[in-house]
């Protein structure tokens, strides 16, 4: 029976058969709730297409190596990278606003989709950081209540996107220059906190 080598975070994981699929679950079950976030066959990163459908090869290697993250730490991360990305979204703001005061409607477009892509991917982090289990996101943070945040980002980009359906550009420069210039900051500062205090508890 051929055998492989499976090590957790460098110290061998016993049990774990010879396969991905069984070495996967072993590992998920010794991990707790740590998750694995990266895993090496005989040197090489293994494709994340197999570790999503495990083919079924046995032995799947001679040696698999796989790490594991907290799930806290995780989403620390996560929180803090989009506190920096909300930098970027608010120059693309100030020049979408610019462009569209000057005239310059379709030279706009970039930065809109940058205002609004980056908007959903901050709104997206605080979903996960809300649904990972282990996580409790307190109602505060960087004195701003993160129940209003939410609230007044889905209005403004409700605005922002209901004025571009009726092709009422004046009005999107309005709410771009004037009701989401803060908007921003505040939500960096909270992200930021939360990730300071997500990653405390870690």
């Amino acid at each position: 029976m051929s055998i492989m080598r499976v090590y957790l975070d460098g110290a061998p994981l016993d049990g774990a058969g010879s396969t991905l699929s069984s070495a996967l679950a072993k590992a998920a079950e010794s991990a707790g709730e740590r998750l694995v976030i990266e895993a090496e066959a005989d040197g090489a990163p293994v494709p994340s297409d197999h570790l999503s459908e495990p083919p079924g090869d046995d032995p799947y290697a001679g040696e698999l190596r796989l790490t594991s993250a907290s799930a806290r730490e995780l989403v620390s991360e996560a929180l803090d990278e989009a506190a920096e990305m909300l930098k970027g979204v608010e120059e693309a703001q100030k020049q979408a606003a610019e462009l569209i005061q000057g005239g310059q409607i379709s030279e706009a477009m970039e930065s809109l989709r940058m205002v609004l892509e980056g908007w959903s991917n901050a709104g997206q982090v605080m979903q996960l950081a809300e649904a990972t289990p282990g996580v409790d996101l307190p109602d505060e943070a960087g004195g701003e209540s993160i129940n209003a945040l939410t609230n007044e980002l889905a209005r403004l980009l409700g605005e922002v996107k209901g004025s571009m359906a009726q092709q009422d550009m004046t009005s999107v420069a309005d709410v771009l220059a004037y009701d989401m210039d803060t908007l921003c900051d505040s939500w960096a500062r909270a992200l930021g906190a939360l990730s300071l205090d997500v990653g405390g508890e870690a």
